[in-house]
C-alpha cells in the first residue's frame, strides 16, 4: 500500500469512528447537547489558506474522508452530523473549520455545510441556495 493510499484508509477510519462518536451524541444525549456542539462549531474562525498550506492538510482530502465514511457505515447521517464530522477532523490537524447551518425560507428546509481556507465543503452542492446564520447569532439551546 503506498503512503497516499495508507494516509487516506487511515482518515477514512478516524471520519468513520468520528461520525460513529456524532450519532451517539444525537441519540443519547439529545437535542441541547447538538445544539451546544454545533453553536460551537458554528462560533469558530476558519483557517486560512495559508494556515492549511503550513499545516499540510489538504482540506478536500480531508473532506472526502468523510464523505467515504458516510457512504460505508450503514447509517443515515445527517449533513449536520457530515459537517461536525469535518470541523473535528480538520481540529485534529490543527485546522479550524467553521460549521454554516442555512435556510432557505423561515420554517423550511435547513442544511449544514464547512468552510475553511478558500473551499465551501459540501458534498450535495446545496449550500449555496441557502442563507446561513450569521456566526455570531445567538442559537437558541
Amino acid at each position: 500500500m503506498t503512503t497516499r493510499k495508507a494516509a487516506r484508509a487511515l482518515d477514512t477510519a478516524r471520519a468513520c469512528g468520528v461520525l460513529l462518536r456524532l450519532h451517539l451524541l444525537f441519540r443519547l444525549r439529545g437535542s441541547t447537547a447538538v445544539a451546544r456542539r454545533t453553536a460551537a462549531a458554528m462560533r469558530v474562525e476558519a483557517s486560512s489558506q495559508a494556515m492549511l498550506d503550513a499545516r499540510r492538510v489538504d482540506a478536500w482530502h480531508t473532506a472526502r474522508a468523510v464523505w467515504r465514511a458516510n457512504r460505508l457505515l450503514p447509517l443515515h447521517s445527517t449533513c449536520l452530523q457530515v459537517a461536525l464530522a469535518m470541523h473535528d477532523l480538520f481540529e485534529r490537524k490543527g485546522c479550524h473549520a467553521v460549521v454554516r447551518v442555512g435556510v432557505r425560507d423561515p420554517g423550511a428546509a435547513a442544511h449544514a455545510w464547512v468552510e475553511i481556507g478558500d473551499f465551501v465543503l459540501d458534498d450535495q452542492r446545496l449550500s449555496t441556495n441557502f442563507l446561513p446564520f450569521e456566526p455570531g447569532a445567538e442559537v437558541p439551546l
